[in-house]
């Protein structure tokens, strides 16, 4: 534990020495309690915020390449405007789950 050679780490949740991986123990300044809590959740939104920027990128340019080409008459405006509309899906779906993970 933290804290200064020869003095004990102050008190606070820090992981059990025994089950690191699996939950915090509560310290008291002095010894361990046998206060035990779940591990603080990681963040996991980092790579849903990813997906969202990425689709940003790739949806909106998308729609208007797809109205583009459909004003010249290209047989490629239904692939692009599909393509558009599944990363559309997977933004909206990356934003409800992102909001799940946050409460």
């Amino acid at each position: 534990m933290g804290g200064q050679p020869g003095q004990p780490a102050p008190p606070g949740w820090y992981p059990d020495p025994d089950q690191p991986d699996i939950h915090q123990r509560y310290w008291d300044g002095a010894e361990w309690t046998d206060q035990l809590a779940p591990l603080a959740r990681e963040d996991t939104s980092a790579w849903i915020i990813g997906i969202g920027y990425l689709g940003s990128l790739v949806v909106i340019p998308g729609m208007m390449v797809a109205a583009y080409l459909n004003a010249k008459g290209s047989v490629h405006t239904r692939w692009v405007f599909i393509l558009s509309l599944f990363f559309l899906a997977l933004w909206i779906v990356a934003a409800i789950v992102g909001a799940a993970n946050d409460t």
